[in-house]
């Protein structure tokens, strides 16, 4: 959907990215040349994301050294994100077409304060883009809607898209309804489906329920509308007459019939196996991508822990079954916690990415391109697997005794080790002044209390006799570099 955006807008995206990920000093040059424009205009967007967001996002500016921004809190850049993609017409006419189809283009001018030849020419824009997922702008007899090829992704892009354009603020779309009773209605087919522990997860997992709710009224607005889908669902188990009545008075056309595909879809979501081989095949593959994970990640969680990270790459699996394109990407907040993830703890995210291969071979989705998905999950379920990291080795090497080295080493253990895992260990080098550039090479990184020290290495901190927090810092600033 970004590039529905104007040129504008999408490099402003793209610095902010680049930004996100950059913790120190980018010269204009290299961030023009990451960007793919001139510095003259790199510059020019950067004084207009100054001018706008200037005091959320921190961004100095300086002739010796470049630019930098200060803020990289995702959720703060994520509020820019979602600014800009309320500037553009072309995101706003999809959303205006979803919610007000077969209207002359007249009333989308009104609704937009645009021209028709504005409109007109972002129509070809925006099928060029929707071409790839089935979705086109129709234009009949002046009337203009929005057809899906397969209608049920139309609706779980809409879902996505949304939620990423204006969150869950109904207000937006001028749909007034009680969040209890269609939480209720939403969490049903769920609830009788899955076992205990597995919806206690689903429960508490608002992101979820979220997405769920907003693709439920997305499909009843189409429905409503007389965008169909046909299914044998038995939906009769689990809207009751008080429900369906409660529905059709925000929605009027709306019948059990209506209902079911959007039950289908949501019992697909969690349990929508073709038969119990493949349940079979799926749960055994499971099995081996964890004996295989923790034989390389020491980690042992209990088995209710074991048991929803089972459920949670058998739901990915389904999920990829029944969304095998991708939905709306406009801002992906998942990404961007696997990406620091993947910058401090490049093991662990090597070892989930190379033990999907096998997994997507052998169930015959592919998984691969859903590894952030999985990586985020995971450590929401298991957080002790985020601290496991493969160790760094240090050398110390003091001149102020052996029981002050020792003391060195407990104290910087004591903040770099925890009951999880050992990410620094830590040698004490006996004769500093022996030592060749040979004896150090096999180190990450020397910490020293010597200034003068005569060894070459790329990584040497000097360290205070006392250390303090500054100090452990640095220390990891530097061996993350």
């Amino acid at each position: 959907m970004r590039k529905l955006l104007d040129a504008s807008s999408q490099r402003m995206i793209r610095i902010l990215e680049t930004f996100a990920i950059h913790e120190e000093w980018i010269t204009l040059s290299d961030l023009s040349s990451a960007i793919g424009a001139s510095e003259r205009t790199v510059a020019e967007d950067i004084s207009n994301l100054q001018q706008r967001w200037g005091k959320s996002l921190h961004i100095e500016v300086s002739r010796k050294n470049g630019v930098i921004m200060h803020n990289r809190n995702i959720a703060s850049v994520g509020r820019v994100f979602t600014d800009l993609f309320n500037d553009s017409v072309a995101l706003l006419w999809v959303k205006e077409l979803l919610f007000n189809p077969n209207m002359p283009i007249d009333f989308y001018e009104t609704k937009l304060f645009v021209s028709r030849s504005t409109l007109i020419r972002l129509m070809t824009r925006i099928n060029h883009f929707l071409s790839d997922r089935g979705i086109t702008i129709q234009c009949v007899n002046n009337k203009y809607q929005l057809i899906g090829k397969d209608e049920q992704y139309l609706r779980d892009f809409s879902a996505s898209f949304l939620l990423e354009l204006y969150g869950f603020d109904l207000q937006k779309y001028e749909i007034t309804i009680d969040m209890k009773v269609m939480g209720e209605i939403v969490m049903y087919p769920i609830s009788q489906y899955l076992e205990p522990r597995e919806l206690s997860w689903v429960l508490n997992d608002d992101i979820t329920i979220t997405y769920w709710l907003m693709f439920y009224i997305i499909s009843l607005v189409r429905e409503n509308q007389g965008y169909t889908i046909t299914s044998h669902y038995p939906v009769e188990k689990e809207i009751d007459t008080q429900k369906l009545t409660y529905l059709q008075g925000n929605f009027p056309n709306i019948t059990l019939d209506n209902l079911r595909p959007i039950h289908q879809l949501i019992y697909n979501r969690s349990c929508g196996w073709d038969s119990a081989s493949e349940k079979s095949l799926v749960s055994k593959e499971t099995d081996a991508f964890f004996q295989r994970f923790f034989s390389i990640i020491p980690v042992t969680p209990n088995e209710d822990t074991k048991y929803l990270m089972g459920f949670m790459l058998r739901l990915l699996y389904l999920n990829k079954k029944y969304r095998p394109i991708k939905t709306s990407t406009l801002f992906n907040r998942i990404y961007y916690f696997s990406l620091s993830l993947k910058k401090t703890n490049g093991l662990l995210y090597q070892v989930v990415e190379d033990n999907l291969k096998p997994f997507s071979q052998n169930v015959h989705i592919d998984l691969c391109p859903n590894v952030d998905d999985a990586l985020f999950w995971l450590c929401l379920i298991c957080p002790e697997m985020s601290y496991y990291t493969q160790a760094k080795r240090a050398l110390l090497i003091t001149d102020f005794g052996m029981p002050h080295a020792k003391f060195l080493v407990n104290t910087l253990s004591s903040f770099f080790n925890t009951k999880y895992t050992d990410s620094l260990l830590i040698d004490i080098a006996h004769t500093h002044y022996l030592l060749t550039a040979a004896d150090v090479k096999g180190f990450d990184i020397i910490i020293t209390t010597i200034p003068d020290l005569h060894l070459h290495h790329k990584k040497i901190f000097l360290i205070n006799d006392y250390p303090s927090y500054t100090d452990f810092m640095e220390i990891c600033i530097l061996l993350n570099k």
